[in-house]
């Protein structure tokens, strides 16, 4: 079964155990992906590990208010996004020159 229909299953029987425990299994899937598209926006290995948590964060958030059809597509979109947001906050001093 995949991560996004046992994701579903778990948040439709209000199983907060099954919950967090799919959500710790979409983690280590993703997180090291969610990091290295990161670390091609930012330099800073602290402001990398801040912003993974951060996309994981929101995903956290967003999974149980809407259903999440695809979530590497979902996770990556975020990664990007975040990344964005942190240089646009000012922080160009830790951000690579992408152009």
């Amino acid at each position: 079964m995949s991560l996004e229909k046992k994701l579903s299953k778990a948040i439709k029987h209000n199983n907060p155990y099954k919950i967090e425990q799919i959500f710790e299994e979409i983690y280590y899937e993703y997180g090291k992906l969610v990091g290295f598209i990161i670390s091609k926006y930012v330099i800073k290995k602290e402001d990398i590990e801040e912003l993974v948590d951060d996309v994981f964060v929101s995903f956290s958030k967003a999974m149980m208010k809407t259903e999440i059809n695809n979530i590497k597509y979902y996770l990556v979109t975020q990664a990007k996004n975040t990344s964005i947001n942190f240089h646009s906050a000012g922080c160009q001093m830790s951000v690579k020159d992408t152009r």
